[in-house]
């Protein structure tokens, strides 16, 4: 089939049960958005039926363009993120295989590919032709990623778009594809309730303060439990004072520190800093105790603002929905210490292991570096092993006054009170 006429027209996204267009917007009403960088699609229509819907939110650097099959179902996805100024990149490719025409999209049974590229070209593909049933195969690799790269189009310049109906089966472009605007005059707006979309939203820092909030109470579900939820109350503890020479700081489980760790691009002043641990502990089983967030008190002054502590080559730009840069813990320990003796004290652990393991009521587990003067307080990781976001508090002129470890003990707990 060859495409030599695509109509576009505005609107706030895609209806997946209506297989149509959500919340009609005309043209004047789609340009403020664009230029406000607020969300907002681009419908483009073949032959009188949906083909493509492209969701853009410039605030939040994104572009996402669906291809939509003969069935009105989303069968594919290309994620577009603004990483230069007038630049898009290719970040991500999905696609749904539908054996049955019936299949709802996106139905579990659906065989699923993905593919992830960072801008120097490392990649990771994931292939599960089973869907949900299981089973699934996953390659890095390394490609040139120049041809990845696209500029940003101009509002009402959706060739660019167009080119992606190029990528169906049977289906041809014509170089000289003509585009109509066929927006309604008018908006036709959309009942009360959440947008059909949103751009990604990576992990973000909630409640941090409340955290350290010597008995404040959360209800919550444990990792370890199913069913109703249980009350916890904060028990705040001084655990010491770590010693940053050079102020570069380290986040990480003790026992992997021997094989090098980055320290956060987040530096801080040289000093010692005290070292406060926030744990939970349960009403209805007095006797458990979880550490639930560590800081490192960098001033006695309250954060403006949390935002998620990188290292270097992590671009938060690149994260997906509920994702996070974090330390890997595998002992069921972190501590936060400083880069000139991370790998030196990350040796002297093994050296008497004893000393640092234990339950998550343990004391913190203190070791000194003999060369450098610098220390770490071990700590336990709330439930245990797995990967933990550090965010950075600032003050309203922008400085530093914290280190928060959070532990996701209480990520999706509900406060009391």
């Amino acid at each position: 089939m060859i495409v030599d006429e695509v109509e576009f027209s505005y609107c706030e996204g895609w209806d997946a049960d209506l297989r149509d267009a959500a919340g009609p917007l005309s043209t004047e009403r789609a340009r403020r958005l664009d230029e406000a960088g607020s969300q907002y699609a681009v419908l483009l229509r073949v032959a009188g039926r949906p083909a493509a819907i492209a969701e853009i939110a410039w605030s939040a650097g994104y572009c996402s363009v669906w291809s939509v099959d003969g069935q009105g179902r989303r069968d594919s996805q290309a994620v577009w993120l603004l990483l230069e100024d007038d630049r898009l990149f290719l970040r991500r490719e999905r696609s749904w295989r539908y054996d049955v025409p019936e299949r709802p999209e996106f139905h579990g049974e659906a065989a699923r590919r993905e593919l992830t590229v960072d801008p120097d070209g490392r990649t990771l593909s994931v292939e599960e032709p089973r869907g949900d049933a299981g089973g699934s195969t996953h390659a890095a690799d390394r490609i040139p990623a120049d041809a990845r790269w696209r500029r940003v189009p101009a509002f009402g310049d959706w060739a660019v778009l167009a080119e992606t109906l190029g990528r169906r089966d049977g289906w041809e472009v014509a170089p000289r594809v003509v585009l109509r605007d066929v927006s309604p005059a008018e908006d036709g707006g959309l009942p009360g309730g959440p947008l059909p979309w949103r751009p990604p939203r990576p992990l973000r820092p909630e409640g941090v303060d409340r955290m350290f909030r010597h008995g404040a109470r959360y209800r919550l579900r444990t990792a370890e439990e199913e069913g109703e939820a249980r009350e916890v109350a904060i028990e705040v503890e001084e655990a010491g004072t770590v010693r940053l020479p050079s102020g570069r700081v380290v986040a990480a489980d003790p026992s992997s520190m021997e094989f090098g760790e980055k320290p956060l691009t987040t530096a801080v002043a040289p000093g010692a800093y005290p070292l406060l641990l926030a744990r939970v502990r349960f009403a209805d089983e007095p006797g458990h105790a979880r550490v639930a967030a560590a800081r490192l008190v960098i001033a006695d002054r309250s954060a403006a603002t949390w935002e998620l502590g990188v290292r270097d080559g992590e671009d938060p730009r690149l994260l997906d929905d509920g994702e996070f840069y974090g330390f890997g813990v595998d002992a069921g320990l972190g501590c936060f210490v400083d880069a000139t003796a991370a790998e030196a004290l990350g040796g002297l652990v093994w050296e008497d292991w004893d000393d640092w393991t234990g339950g998550p009521e343990q004391r913190p587990a203190e070791l000194t570096d003999p060369a450098t003067g610098a220390n770490l307080l071990a700590f336990g990781t709330g439930w245990g092993d797995g990967s933990y976001p550090v965010w950075v508090g600032r003050d309203r002129d922008g400085a530093v006054v914290g280190l928060v470890a959070d532990l996701l003990v209480l990520h999706s707990a509900e406060p009391l009170g």
